[in-house]
């Protein structure tokens, strides 16, 4: 990797979209603060409390209002039609009715609001005329709680009504899309207007003192003047001064390097290797322990897990220290991304109070100084040999306890190793990411047929994992992965052409072994755990089927109990679980757990997720993160190595996973680890201003060993 330069277009390119970025959510947290009407940093709309009818509960049958699927709406059976709907949450303190109707066969129509105690008994009826849009309503209802509401419609027999969304609300509902729009526009075109001054005045001030510099600058390369004597360490550290890399580099080394010295020389070499291999293949195991029983969610396992993994974390750097610690060029946008994503978190650590917490700190530290160890050693791309070592190994352990211990039931997606089918999918594309990877290494291998069994065998069983778990983004994911594998090899043909009939023979043979693996493991986990009765069931499980709730109604006829605990994919409202969250947005996070119906919800979007959980600015290093380990992706595809094309492909794989999933499970999924961690191998650079770095650290060393550079 040459060394980069913090000047090119590229960066100057993610430089804009940073600010781009920081107007945009800027004025956005003005304008939901000027509609919710209150400065609230915590909860931006403060819109108070707020109860959704879901499209389940708005396309019920009953007696008297007959629901058509193809028009979408009720047909009304009876001139006094009454249909009712229970209130799934605190039964005070509602004030506004927000009915929307998309479509009605009449002008207006006559209803009745009836209103319904904890008894069922009925406490008051409230006129209102309901029209085409929107209807607002105040609540008239008195003191007595609200366990029911019924509307009644007089002399509408035989007439059409759609109701598109329906809502009880605390306080009146200030936003509306129009209105959201119009100052969104108004205030990002004033940002732009600012900054474009700005902007013009910061270039003519750049000039001049660009000017007044370069008259009295003496252009010379890097330690080319140290004398004789003079404190390297001093001239070092001048250099590099005023960028907080070095300052963070410089607290890694105080922190790790005296312990990493006092281990290399008790340690051999072999042993280190072996450790650090074992300790990986625990790592990823770990992990997923800690997912499954919940430790990631449960504040007092959380505050011990993140310990444990920390110093996990630091066992494996300190056993990869090869060589006296030196200054790294960090200075390019992912790095600083990859910064600031974990100052956010820190910062909302300290501002919300939570158990659930503390990722920023061991990331910063544990992780930062495994990455920096990490890009000192003699070989980096070795540790990244150990990692796909370990995911292999771990992955077929997985595939036994899956066959064992893990029934996949009829009509129901496949959770695999995980709680949940989501997550599996994330982890069967991970794996199907390595196997591509190992299979890149196979051309110019001596016996090739018996080593590309594994990685075809691999990929192989990754692929039906996917289709096992059933989620799109998985699919998606093994479309976008499949298509950068066969880029990859289209750029490095060279390495394959000259055998390309060897490899295919090779290939076809091992393919016929993993199809024949598929079906072992295809039977063993629909029969072999009840037979041998060593069926797991999890207790976070989620249980997810792709059928219609009638569909699913019929299989549990089939099969009584069957469907017990499954939810249907047809049910999730992704448009319900969204506005839930974006509704309640803030600057510093928020640690309560969003429910609806008095059961918690997932956010199925990661980037509304981390909004939600560590504030809203959290975004921009996010994205910026994506932006940079994608674009550094595609520009090494052509000329990159395979361990790159491993960083890319994880990058890739999260990526598919965020628009609809909860792609960020912190410290809970292999993945996870394998995106933060990984891209510390495009952190650091090799170029010149580093080896000169390198050759003071290691002549500082043999001085404080007592030896001077001329006598070495």
């Amino acid at each position: 990797m040459q060394e980069e330069n913090y000047g090119t277009t590229r960066y100057k390119r993610i430089k804009l979209v940073t600010i781009l970025l920081l107007g945009l959510l800027l004025c956005y947290s003005a304008v939901m603060m000027h509609i919710g009407g209150s400065f609230n940093i915590r909860e931006l709309l403060s819109s108070g409390r707020v109860y959704d009818f879901t499209r389940e509960e708005l396309q019920q049958s009953s007696s008297n209002w007959q629901y058509s699927e193809e028009e979408q709406g009720y047909w009304i059976q009876k001139n006094k039609a009454l249909k009712k709907w229970k209130i799934e949450k605190k039964a005070t303190g509602w004030s506004f009715l927000y009915l929307n109707v998309k479509e009605m066969s009449a002008e207006s129509m006559d209803i009745r609001i009836i209103y319904y105690n904890k008894a069922g008994e009925k406490v008051i009826e409230q006129p209102h005329v309901l029209t085409k849009g929107e209807n607002i309503v105040i609540l008239q209802y008195p003191g007595e709680e609200l366990y029911r509401m019924g509307i009644r419609i007089y002399g509408a027999k035989g007439q059409f009504l759609s109701i598109q969304s329906m809502q009880l609300r605390e306080n009146a509902r200030g936003f509306s899309v129009q209105r959201f729009g119009k100052l969104m526009a108004v205030s990002y075109l004033g940002f732009l207007a600012a900054l474009a001054v700005f902007w013009q005045i910061w270039n003519r001030a750049g000039k001049r003192m660009a000017m007044q510099e370069v008259n009295g600058r003496e252009d010379a390369g890097p330690y080319f003047d140290i004398l004789p004597g003079t404190d390297k360490t001093a001239v070092q550290k001048r250099r590099n001064k005023g960028s907080c890399f070095d300052a963070l580099q410089e607290i890694y080394q105080i922190l790790i390097e005296d312990i990493c010295r006092w281990v290399h020389k008790r340690t051999s070499s072999k042993g280190r290797i072996v450790s650090r291999k074992l300790l990986w293949c625990f790592l990823f195991q770990w992990m997923t322990a800690a997912n499954v029983l919940g430790w990631c969610t449960d504040g007092q396992a959380h505050r011990y897990y993140m310990l444990s993994l920390s110093l996990i974390f630091l066992m494996i750097a300190v056993l990869s220290w090869e060589r006296p610690l030196c200054y790294r060029n960090w200075k390019n946008p992912l790095c600083l991304a990859w910064i600031w994503l974990w100052l956010g978190t820190l910062l909302s650590d300290v501002f919300v109070v939570s158990d659930y917490k503390w990722h920023g700190i061991p990331m910063l530290l544990a992780g930062g100084i495994l990455i920096f160890i990490w890009n000192n050693g003699k070989n980096p791309k070795k540790l990244i040999h150990e990692m796909l070592w370990a995911l292999e190994l771990d992955f077929g352990l997985a595939v036994v306890i899956c066959m064992i211990f893990r029934t996949k039931k009829l009509a129901v997606r496949y959770n695999g190793i995980f709680p949940d089918a989501q997550q599996f999918s994330m982890y069967a594309a991970l794996m199907l990411a390595v196997f591509l990877v190992e299979m890149g290494n196979l051309p110019g291998q001596k016996n090739l047929f018996k080593k590309s069994i594994w990685p075809v065998t691999g990929a192989v069983l990754s692929l039906f994992f996917l289709q096992r778990a059933g989620s799109r983004s998985g699919y998606a994911a093994a479309g976008v992965l499949l298509s950068i594998f066969i880029i990859w090899n289209i750029y490095h043909r060279k390495n394959w052409l000259s055998q390309w009939k060897i490899l295919i023979a090779c290939g076809c043979k091992a393919g016929i072994i993993a199809v024949l693996c598929v079906c072992i493991v295809h039977v063993s986990t629909k029969f072999l755990p009840g037979t041998l009765g060593t069926e797991w069931n999890f207790e976070q499980e989620y249980l997810v089927s792709s059928l219609e709730p009638e569909q699913m109604a019929e299989f549990d006829m089939l099969e009584p109990g069957l469907m017990e605990g499954v939810h249907s994919v047809k049910e999730t409202d992704y448009g319900m679980y969204w506005k839930n969250y974006i509704r309640r947005l803030g600057l510093t996070g928020s640690n309560q757990e969003m429910k609806l119906r008095r059961e918690p919800i997932p956010s199925n979007n990661t980037y509304i997720q981390m909004m939600y959980r560590y504030g809203i600015f959290i975004l921009i290093p996010f994205l910026v993160l994506q932006i940079s380990l994608m674009g550094k992706g595609i520009q090494r595809i052509k000329k990159g190595t395979r361990e790159e094309l491993w960083v890319f492909m994880t990058g890739a794989v999260l990526l598919c996973f965020c628009f609809v999933t909860d792609a960020d499970v912190p410290a809970g999924h292999p993945l996870w680890f394998c995106y933060y961690i990984g891209m510390g191998y495009w952190f650091g650079s090799t170029g010149k201003h580093t080896e000169n770095n390198r050759i003071i650290a290691e002549a500082l060393l043999l001085r404080n060993d007592g030896q001077t550079n001329r006598e070495k």
